[in-house]
């Protein structure tokens, strides 16, 4: 039955992803629990969970592979007696001495928040050996088998439903240490930032430092309007609107010279942060690209083909698995190529889309404009309560029916622009998104500050 075969398909994904990552140098432990991580107040007997963690030696050999930022001190003296040191971040480089004597220990080579990058990267990177001997009772699944071996193993499973989640868990000793550490609302008590980016990584530092740096640079511009509003309170120019006082145009002058001084610091602080722990010239696009589904991954025909039936052991026989290697390898070559030649195609890609972006765009916001002109006019020209309030529920209505036809619209002109990095297709689906969410929610807005007299 489907069940059956679904159940079967599972087993042997399980079984991949174990072999591909024990391959990969990860220890692996399998464990019970009461009740699901993703929902801890639902009880679930039995739940199968995976602790993963790093073999001896393979975090040093995943750090040297990934490039991870390692820090360098060097000190010297100088001709008139002075003491120098100099810091310089290199790609991490494994000593010989380290080599022949083993790692001594991860948790001390690597912060928290290295070793949760380093792992989390390589258990998206691992594949299934193409040496593995298929098990006569998973003939069946040769074609999913030959996906294992050139795809994620890990995004298979969690296409297929063998994996529910992959998730990290706290250190509560670590996670105590650092709230004891953690400012209260006072905003010139300093950051931790050192133990946040041990713990957490750089990107979460730099998430609060901007939350930091942003109100205490807010702290002008908001007394700077209570003094306006004040003035125009308590002074006859209550008698006449805000904006004609001389006052409020010079605030409106400050908040856009103060905007332009605020990113240039921001600007200047991230920087200074990046550098100073060797992510000057690193992003998240690596772990980003990692978790790419698979549906980005794999042609959709053929996981679909991979995941919908078995293959019948009598039929896909080795010369059909090497005929499909060779289409891959071709088609790896191809991309590769493309990837160098075909900029023209890729921007011809984009100006199509952007084409289309902005007469999705022009629908979308004539509809809104109309439904929007629909109720002005309802409401002065009848006195009805249910007429008044028909264009609003009929407004509501509409934003979400287009909404609906919009991501689906979005999601095919994203794929249209055929990216080969998962980094860049979030970014081009996030920014279309976006500007449909800000027609479609802020264009009532828009039409009382521009249009309604």
């Amino acid at each position: 039955t489907a069940k059956t075969l679904e159940q079967r398909r599972q087993r042997f994904l399980r079984a991949a992803l174990w072999d591909a990552l024990e391959v990969k140098g990860l220890f692996m432990e399998r464990i019970e629990l009461d009740c699901d991580p993703a929902a801890p107040g639902v009880s679930a007997p039995g739940f199968e969970a995976w602790l993963l963690g790093f073999a001896p030696g393979a975090a040093a050999q995943s750090a040297e592979v990934q490039g991870l930022p390692q820090r360098r001190v060097f000190r010297f003296m100088t001709p008139e007696g002075l003491r120098r040191t100099f810091v310089q971040w290199r790609p991490f480089r494994i000593k010989p001495r380290d080599a022949e004597d083993g790692e001594p220990n991860a948790e001390d080579a690597f912060t928290a928040s290295e070793l949760l990058s380093l792992l989390y990267t390589s258990a998206f990177r691992a594949v299934l050996p193409m040496e593995r001997k298929l098990a006569e009772e998973d003939k069946e699944f040769a074609e999913l088998e030959l996906l294992c071996a050139r795809h994620s193993v890990l995004s298979l499973a969690l296409h297929g439903g063998a994996v529910s989640k992959v998730t990290a868990m706290h250190d509560p000793l670590r996670r105590r240490d650092l709230m004891a550490t953690w400012p209260t609302i006072s905003l010139a008590a300093p950051l931790p930032l050192d133990t946040t980016i041990d713990y957490f990584g750089i990107y979460t530092a730099e998430y609060f430092l901007f939350l930091q740096e942003y109100l205490i640079w807010l702290l002008a511009p908001a007394l700077l309007g209570v003094v306006v509003q004040l003035t125009h309170s308590f002074t006859a120019a209550s008698e006449h609107p805000i904006s004609r006082m001389r006052l409020s145009r010079l605030f409106m002058v400050f908040v856009s010279v103060w905007s332009t001084v605020f990113i240039e610091h921001w600007k200047r602080r991230r920087a200074q942060l990046l550098i100073s722990r060797g992510h000057w010239n690193t992003d998240s696009k690596t772990e980003a690209d990692c978790e790419a589904p698979a549906l980005f991954s794999v042609n959709a025909e053929r996981l679909t083909r991979a995941f919908s039936s078995a293959s019948s052991s009598q039929s896909f026989k080795q010369e059909e698995r090497e005929r499909i290697k060779e289409k891959e390898q071709d088609l790896n070559y191809k991309v590769e190529t493309e990837s160098r030649l075909d900029s023209t195609f890729r921007v011809l890609r984009f100006f199509q889309t952007v084409v289309a972006m902005c007469c999705m765009g022009s629908i979308v916001s004539l509809l809104v404009w109309m439904l929007l002109l629909l109720g002005e006019w309802t409401e002065k020209h009848t006195s009805n309560p249910v007429l008044q309030n028909a264009p609003v529920v009929l407004y509501l209505g509409v934003v979400m029916f287009v909404e609906k036809i919009y991501v689906s619209g979005v999601a095919w002109l994203t794929k249209f622009e055929s990216h080969l990095a998962y980094d860049g297709y979030l970014k081009s689906y996030m920014s279309k998104s976006v500007f449909f969410q800000l027609v479609n929610y802020l264009g009532w807005f828009l039409y009382v500050a521009f249009w309604m007299r």
